[in-house]
């Protein structure tokens, strides 16, 4: 493989990215945490309230999707889960617009803890995470990690490839 000046630039630019967005932490307005946190707590604060209906929106589409698709019925597991899936959107729809007995509303572990600290975090988590997860695994850093990780394992180790070692650390 020949490495240009272009792909190099690529390779520790998108590889510093990613790892400045995943692991440095940075404090901003006296909370300390990696930059992914920042974004997604910025992107949730923009929204304002408008964030519960996009959550919503969210939760209905994983629940109904798989009776649109027709894939509800393939299996047992599938059946079960999709019942689950539409008890969520029951809940999701009950906190969102204030149906049902208040103490699943006032109780903080309940429908606010589900929906406002698990729900919400995570409908906007995952997605602008899985944007910045691309600069770690698509511009060579992983790669390059198993190399140089392979060679110092052959140099000061009886292990000349990762995946004796993966496995004997993992059984």
């Amino acid at each position: 493989m020949v490495v240009t000046p272009g792909s190099a630039t690529k390779f520790i630019v998108c590889s510093a990215l990613g790892l400045i967005i995943f692991f440095v932490t940075i404090t901003i307005n006296g909370k300390s945490t990696i930059p992914l946190d920042h974004l997604t707590n910025w992107v949730q604060s923009v929204l304002g309230s408008s964030q519960k209906y996009i959550v919503l929106l969210a939760i209905a589409a994983g629940a109904v999707l798989p009776f649109v698709k027709g894939t509800w019925n393939r299996s047992r597991q599938d059946r079960i889960f999709s019942f689950c899936k539409l008890i969520g959107l029951l809940c999701a729809a009950m906190f969102v617009f204030g149906w049902g007995p208040a103490e699943l509303h006032t109780n903080k572990n309940l429908f606010p803890f589900l929906f406002t600290v698990l729900c919400s975090s995570l409908c906007f988590l995952i997605p602008i995470a899985a944007v910045f997860l691309s600069f770690l695994t698509d511009y060579g850093l992983m790669e390059f990690v198993a190399i140089f990780y392979n060679r110092l394992c052959g140099k000061f180790g009886k292990h000349r490839d990762v995946r004796p070692l993966m496995r004997s650390l993992l059984l």
